[in-house]
């Protein structure tokens, strides 16, 4: 036999031999699990802002709040923000249009279950368990990113309903997902950008602006599970500028087990 021969039937029989012990082990492969990489998708984090146009060390904060929704809408950040003026600086010389009494309210609920247990201006509260100066960013981020990771227990999803005849209110279609015997579902009515100028007090002389500031807020004990919330929208300038941000708390608390947001 040709020497060509030879060596073309040693190559077909070598490949023979190491075709049959691949054959041979395709069972133990297939026995092995199989490692799926299951990646959590992050938790979107509830930050909401205690201001106060009266207070000068504020719009610093007003603008880190500004940063964290611009990111948000550029689809680099799981956030929803919230912006509460309280009005416990109003009697200083200037009466912020935006201040309600209910917001300084639920702002000392806070401090009863945080760890700090302070009331104070400009102040960052982060998913219902930690509080920071607002115009603090570099430990605002790192909060943000440490509980984005945690696994949720619940989750909220919300869907606006067609349109009715009434101009001054929407329905907005609610599900929750997971325990709701011990929550409270809260529905913050906003509107997106607001600005003034502002004549006296700390910040005189000054034009302010405002993201998502909250204009109403209403809250529901023990929701059901799903249904059907009709929001009033006669306190917003405009409804093209408004916004229903829906979220779930622990009643005792005030974790933040999950948000949505709306545009009306």
């Amino acid at each position: 036999m040709p020497l060509q021969l030879k060596i073309t039937g040693s190559l077909l029989l070598a490949a023979l031999f190491i075709a049959c012990l691949r054959g041979g082990n395709n069972n133990e492969l297939d026995a092995s699990p199989t490692a799926i990489n299951k990646t959590i998708p992050p938790q979107t984090v509830l930050v909401e802002l205690f201001t106060s146009q009266g207070c000068s060390s504020c719009p610093p904060a007003d603008r880190v709040l500004q940063r964290l929704v611009d990111e948000a809408e550029e689809g680099n950040m799981a956030v929803i923000a919230l912006s509460y003026h309280v009005d416990y600086w109003n009697r200083l010389g200037w009466t912020d249009p935006y201040s309600q009494a209910v917001f300084s309210e639920r702002q000392r609920q806070y401090a009863q279950v945080l760890p700090d247990h302070r009331v104070y201006t400009p102040q960052m509260v982060i998913q219902g368990q930690r509080a920071h100066v607002g115009s603090r960013e570099k430990e605002v981020r790192a909060t943000i990113q440490h509980i984005s990771q945690q696994a949720p227990t619940n989750s909220l999803l919300a869907s606006l309903n067609p349109a009715k005849n009434n101009r001054n209110s929407r329905e907005i279609t609610y599900e929750i997902t997971g325990e709701t015997n011990t929550i409270v579902l809260q529905i913050a009515l906003v509107e997106t950008a607001l600005a003034n100028d502002v004549p006296r007090g700390e910040n005189s002389g000054h034009h302010l602006t405002h993201t998502n500031v909250v204009r109403a807020l209403t809250s529901e004990i023990n929701p059901k599970s799903q249904g059907t919330l009709t929001i009033d929208t006669s306190t917003l300038g405009t409804s093209s500028n408004g916004k229903a941000i829906l979220f779930i708390q622990d009643a005792e608390q005030l974790t933040v087990l999950a948000a949505a947001e709306v545009a009306l």
